[in-house]
């Protein structure tokens, strides 16, 4: 068989270095992971990519790819750390693509949590996305290093403030607003002795809505989601705050330069449209800002 050309290797015409290139959104195979609250099943899907020098003309696609999918099936029948995972990926392309030195690799998945109706005790499977996020390079010495970003996505109710209180002065003795679904996704970047699970950020975000959302709820169950997001009502900015409070309430121990990302959607029942609301902001300032630095 003749010698195939290796284009990928050649010097580009135009010598300028690229920041981030790679695939995105690639499905792999189910893997397991442990949480405080049990075992999770994931669908992965990953975004890979790494910087090109200014010498290459591109990367080898086929071997990042080959990379991620041996590291997922020799772990696929195993109890895994999604992070360990993404780490062992991102030694290996840096060992075996000697024109990059960082990589970032980003997983998101489908996922599920068991709830229970809150008066029939009913059980219920809802859905949530979970994320990881980690960037390698090598330092000076020629040595890895890793920052790692985790989070969840998950749709909560929230009912406004603005409406019931206009009803309740206008329409009196009515006591009554909108409500819709909220869509929240918070993102934050840990240290590595720092160990935060999913299930725990989930549960800030699920008790920071007004209520809950469940697939199975029977009449009094109905009911009382209703009086408890009536009694609990939230713009979408105050859930982001929430959210933020306790996120350093409950990790002291977070360091300061660790940034948080969270943005919340309300899909508007009354309106043609959505609200959004969004920040990020590193935990430092978030302490100073409520008196805890």
């Amino acid at each position: 068989m003749e010698t195939l050309p290796n284009i990928h290797d050649e010097k580009p015409d135009i010598p300028i270095p690229i920041n981030k290139v790679g695939f995105k959104d690639v499905w792999l195979p189910i893997l397991k992971t442990t949480t405080n609250n049990g075992e999770l099943i994931l669908s992965p899907r990953f975004t890979v990519l790494v910087d090109l020098n200014q010498d290459r003309r591109g990367i080898h696609v086929s071997r990042i790819y080959e990379v991620v999918s041996n590291v997922v099936e020799e772990v696929r029948e195993k109890n895994v750390k999604l992070d360990d995972v993404c780490r062992e990926i991102a030694k290996r392309i840096l060992s075996s693509h000697q024109s990059s030195s960082r990589v970032y690799i980003e997983v998101k998945s489908p996922t599920f949590y068991k709830t229970t109706s809150p008066i029939t005790k009913l059980t219920s499977y809802e859905k949530f996305d979970l994320y990881v996020k980690i960037e390698a390079w090598k330092n000076d010495l020629g040595e890895l290093e890793f920052s790692k970003t985790i989070g969840v996505e998950v749709k909560g109710l929230n009912t406004c403030p603005c409406a019931r209180e206009v009803v309740k002065t206008v329409y009196k003795p009515l006591d009554t607003t909108h409500m819709q679904r909220v869509k929240v996704k918070f993102m934050i970047e840990i240290p590595e002795n720092c160990q935060i699970d999913f299930i725990d950020i989930l549960e800030i975000v699920k008790s920071s809505f007004s209520s809950p959302i469940y697939s199975l709820l029977k009449k009094i169950d109905e009911a009382k989601v209703i009086i408890e997001a009536l009694n609990s009502p939230k713009f979408i900015e105050d859930i982001l705050r929430e959210i933020l409070k306790k996120v350093i309430e409950k990790w002291s121990n977070l360091s300061y330069n660790s940034k948080i990302y969270i943005e919340v959607e309300s899909e508007e029942s009354m309106h043609p449209y959505n609200l959004v609301a969004s920040t990020k902001i590193d935990v430092g300032s978030v302490k100073r800002l409520l008196g805890r630095s």
